[in-house]
């Protein structure tokens, strides 16, 4: 009788336990009745993410209850793999992706002073990575700004064939790149082909959102901005190449602690 009445006790606590976790689990689920029921999608990446975090916290604590919650959970599931999130990115200024743990290049540039910008491989690596690697190859020293347009960027680095193509990093080449494009900010030149980046950059002068989405953008001017307008202003002919020549005369990393890799070429 004794044995029994342990069972029995045993066995009320297990589902006075199996009740109370049910019902947190629950509540944990209700703000999301919408979605579970269909009646409302996610909206935008910043959902996405709170719906991801909840889904991991009741994977994590409502083990027990999955038996009873599991289709919620595996509708839940199934709406965030659904979701579009290259469509739906929000884009942010660089202010953001700022960190002493960045790396950062300084551009010397003849006459002008010299430029500091730092470089996002949390955003683009693949860019931040063919960048480094250039650098310490001495790539940069001695090439031009080819191409200033006042108002709305300079473009250098144009020079030897670097043996490798990168992929473009950019949304409209599904890579869910969210730096706009504002003033300072350091992006990849291409052609009209996604994937056609080599070693020509340009650093934004004025605010040019448009190029949000197509272009790789993967740092951002951090000291210096005189001397980017100071080039900006130059005087410029035929496509819009400078009448006298901007030169880098010498382009430095500092790591900072970052370890980079050997770039991803889609082409040598």
């Amino acid at each position: 009788m004794r044995s029994f009445i342990i069972v029995l006790v045993s066995i009320l606590g297990l589902l006075i336990v199996a009740t109370t976790l049910f019902n947190q689990a629950q509540n944990a689920l209700a703000p999301y009745e919408a979605l579970i029921n269909n009646t409302q999608a996610i909206e935008n990446a910043e959902e996405f993410e709170e719906v991801q975090a909840a889904l991991n916290d009741l994977n994590n604590r409502f083990i027990l209850t999955r038996m009873f919650i599991g289709g919620e959970i595996e509708h839940l599931t199934q709406r965030l793999e659904t979701f579009d999130m290259i469509s739906n990115i929000e884009f942010v200024t660089y202010e953001q992706f700022l960190s002493p743990d960045n790396p950062r290049i300084t551009i010397e540039v003849e006459d002008f002073g010299t430029m500091t910008l730092e470089l996002f491989p949390e955003v683009a690596p693949n860019s931040v990575n063919n960048m480094i690697q250039l650098i310490q190859n001495g790539y940069y020293d001695g090439l031009v700004f080819h191409r200033i347009i006042s108002g709305f960027m300079i473009q250098g680095g144009w020079g030897p064939d670097t043996g490798c193509v990168i992929p473009g990093e950019f949304v409209a080449n599904q890579v869910a790149n969210p730096l706009k494009h504002t003033r300072g900010v350091l992006s990849m030149a291409r052609t009209n082909v996604f994937n056609s980046a080599t070693s020509q950059f340009f650093i934004v002068h004025r605010d040019s959102l448009f190029l949000d989405r197509q272009y790789a953008a993967f740092g951002a001017l951090v000291e210096g901005f005189d001397v980017l307008d100071g080039i900006a202003s130059v005087a410029t002919g035929f496509q819009d190449r400078p009448t006298n020549d901007v030169v880098m005369t010498r382009v430095t990393v500092d790591l900072r602690g970052y370890t980079p890799q050997a770039p991803t070429c889609v082409s040598p």
